[in-house]
């Protein structure tokens, strides 16, 4: 995660963009239309929240300032009434891959520098997953494999077979590297490269195939839908970025990459995510927002608490079903 802001005055059609604090009003252009206050009064210190999951049943935060997830209601609300909050020492990106929950921590008293599972009930922490030199910072699973990709501040990693022992994990890229983001067939992976004030993008053999420069201390990424579309017009594969500035900008895939300013006269913001509902929830100073409407890939595939559950849960109700029938054969007999 970047740590500076850029101050910058930009005109576009309907847009002026002031850096945080300038006491600027809150502006949006299309296809954006506003936002909504989703998670409020959240620490900061600077960076602020920063690690955001929401699987449909709840929303997870991270907070940079004091280590501590947060577990909301999916209706998001204020933190400071949070159902649950544990000082766990995640700081840094969420996700869920295939069931497993995981986080980032940059290093503290409470968890050395590395990327965790944990528990989204208790929000206790599990095993380790990778044991980071640099500073991780974003998280994503593969939706094609098992797989986790981690931005560092000194590099991308790929791990393999994350609940294995020992997961093994390869450099695939160098860069100070911050948002991830796939795109929803897993054909390829946008990164936030923060030293270069670039979006980046790899395909599955992780070639670079996409490098478009964009500034404002680019952070978080997402991607819209291949079916999205706003006025008329498709937004499908459009990347969009949660900047230092305040702003959220547009890349228009469709249109030679074009990049646009669609939100300004936010506060500093971080990482973003997309959940199970479309919508895009990019952090702030010290809140999480809603942004408006929801067109975007969901970052989250598959619910732990979905098919895999119950399955199992047909299983053992057959299992049962079967032990009691084998039960009432043997005592008529």
């Amino acid at each position: 995660m970047g740590r500076t802001a850029a101050v910058i005055v930009a005109l576009a059609v309907t847009t002026m963009v002031l850096a945080p604090g300038a006491g600027a009003a809150r502006t949006f252009s299309p296809p954006l239309s506003g936002v909504d206050a989703f998670v409020t009064n959240l620490p900061t210190c600077g960076p602020g929240p920063v690690g955001m999951l929401f699987d449909g049943s709840s929303f997870f935060v991270t907070d940079y300032c004091n280590g501590t997830t947060y577990r909301m209601s999916p209706k998001g609300g204020d933190a400071s009434g949070a159902p649950s909050a544990v000082e766990n020492g995640l700081t840094h990106g969420l996700a869920l891959s295939h069931g497993r929950y995981y986080g980032a921590g940059k290093g503290n008293a409470a968890l050395p520098r590395g990327v965790y599972a944990f528990g989204p009930g208790t929000l206790e922490i599990g095993h380790k997953v990778f044991a980071s030199a640099a500073e991780p910072r974003g998280v994503v699973g593969d939706p094609k494999t098992t797989d986790l990709y981690v931005s560092t501040s000194n590099g991308l990693y790929r791990i393999r077979d994350p609940e294995s022992a020992d997961p093994p994990s390869s450099k695939v890229a160098d860069g100070e590297f911050d948002g991830l983001a796939f795109t929803a067939d897993g054909s390829r992976l946008y990164v936030t490269d923060f030293a270069g004030q670039r979006v980046v993008g790899f395909d599955r053999a992780m070639k670079k195939v996409f490098d478009v420069t964009v500034g404002h201390g680019a952070d978080g990424v997402a991607v819209a839908r291949d079916d999205a579309k706003a006025g008329g017009q498709s937004l499908a594969g459009n990347v969009f970025v949660n900047a230092n500035d305040g702003s959220v900008l547009r890349i228009d895939t469709q249109h030679g990459n074009a990049v646009s300013v669609v939100s300004a006269g936010g506060t500093r913001g971080d990482f973003a995510a997309v959940g199970p509902d479309g919508c895009l929830y990019a952090t702030q100073s010290a809140t999480i927002e809603r942004l408006r409407p929801c067109f975007f890939e969901p970052t989250v595939h598959e619910k732990a608490t979905g098919r895999g559950w119950l399955l199992w849960a047909v299983l053992a109700a057959v299992i049962v079903g079967l032990g009691l029938l084998g039960l009432g054969y043997a005592r008529r007999r």
